[in-house]
């Protein structure tokens, strides 16, 4: 088996984890492409990358919104939103979601151009104008996994 070295606190729970998959027998015993040492926080921040953890989403206003007689600009915002994949490689990793564990409201200020319709004479009139408008949208601080054999942790 190889040697770890030089493992970082927070990859630490890796080490078993790695150390099961290079004692694996589909290994040859002494590989010559893996060098004698495992980068752990390279691999961990893979792993990052592909868990279910908040990451930026670009989110057409009118939709977000539901305001079907408004134009925005900008029209879309990067919000954080829960995204990625629940134990990938196990047995039932498609059943689980990534779900928003902690969320907060946060204020974009965008321009808005709408219709307004004023006055109660037969005719009434309809004014557009841009307006500075302060918006209101969910951003996901925190996901975790929700499987439906067991309660979210």
């Amino acid at each position: 088996m190889l040697p770890i070295q030089f493992i970082h606190t927070n990859s630490y729970k890796l080490q078993s984890a790695i150390n099961d998959v290079l004692s694996s027998p589909l290994l040859s015993p002494s590989p010559p492409s893996l060098s004698p040492t495992v980068d752990l926080d390279r691999l961990y921040d893979d792993v990052k990358r592909y868990s279910c953890t908040p990451r930026n989403y670009s989110v057409n206003l009118r939709e977000e919104l539901r305001a079907t007689n408004a134009v925005f600009f900008p029209r879309c915002l990067l919000v954080q939103r829960c995204g990625g994949n629940c134990a990938c490689g196990t047995d039932n990793w498609n059943s689980c979601t990534c779900s928003p564990a902690k969320t907060s409201d946060k204020l974009h200020e965008v321009l808005k151009y709408a219709p307004e319709v004023g006055g109660y004479s037969r005719r009434q009139t309809v004014r557009v104008s841009w307006a500075l408008e302060e918006v209101h949208l969910t951003h996901h601080e925190r996901c975790d996994c929700v499987c439906p054999s067991r309660p979210p942790r």
